[in-house]
């Protein structure tokens, strides 16, 4: 259990790591402090859930005894502040920015405040705080699951920088990532393996065709600006 422990905490930062490595070789212009201050916002951003998630307690809102109270609980006491958290850092402090221009951009930052949130969730399961509901397998997936939340807020945030409809994007962007993430506590507090699975395989289709569409968003950008 020890070693399941560390491997857990390893997996966020490690994915960060990897991030970084990527954005050297293909994007050397970006301004890495900001990267950095990113993933900081994101591991703050945790707070709001820890408040969130000892008013349920106390109002006894985790007694999961039906369907009707998993789904509100996954969606909003989890997803909703959750997101919400990492979506104000993002939107007040990151997208105002120069370098924030594409989805590109968007995608890049979001994920790097995602894997902050993701790496303090783990965190707490190794201190097992109160309140906070982390076990083995939201620790050893809440990496990847970050990863693909903060993929879909940034593309939509990102796209909102490229077009005339910057409320209705950000709002899609939020929605997106309070939805998937609900998709994913869904899996976690039924126990269900293979719709976790089935989850992280449609999830991850998706976030890879955002990524790819955002890449080719950012090379036509660029090539437009030569022009």
């Amino acid at each position: 259990m020890e070693n399941i422990k560390y491997l857990s905490f390893i997996v966020p930062p490690f994915l960060v790591f990897l991030i970084f490595l990527y954005l050297r070789y293909k994007f050397r212009k970006q301004p890495y402090p900001m990267l950095f201050q990113s993933f900081l916002w994101g591991a703050v951003s945790i707070v709001l859930v820890l408040v969130v998630q000892y008013l349920a307690n106390y109002f006894g809102l985790d007694k999961l005894g039906n369907l009707r109270r998993i789904l509100f609980y996954s969606l909003v006491v989890v997803a909703l502040f959750s997101e919400l958290g990492k979506f104000f850092f993002l939107r007040i402090f990151i997208y105002p920015k120069d370098s924030f221009r594409t989805p590109v951009d968007g995608i890049i930052y979001a994920v790097m405040i995602s894997l902050g949130f993701a790496t303090m969730n783990n965190v707490f399961y190794f201190i097992n705080l109160p309140h906070l509901e982390v076990d083995t397998t939201n620790a050893l997936s809440a990496g990847p699951a970050n990863l693909v939340f903060g993929v879909l807020m940034g593309f939509f945030l990102g796209l909102g920088k490229m077009r005339n409809f910057r409320v209705i994007d950000s709002m899609t962007s939020l929605g997106a990532a309070v939805l998937f993430h609900a998709l994913y506590t869904f899996c976690l507090l039924t126990f269900d393996t293979m719709l976790l699975w089935a989850f992280f395989i449609g999830s991850g289709i998706i976030a890879v065709s955002l990524c790819l569409a955002a890449i080719r968003m950012h090379e036509d950008a660029k090539n437009e600006a030569k022009i």
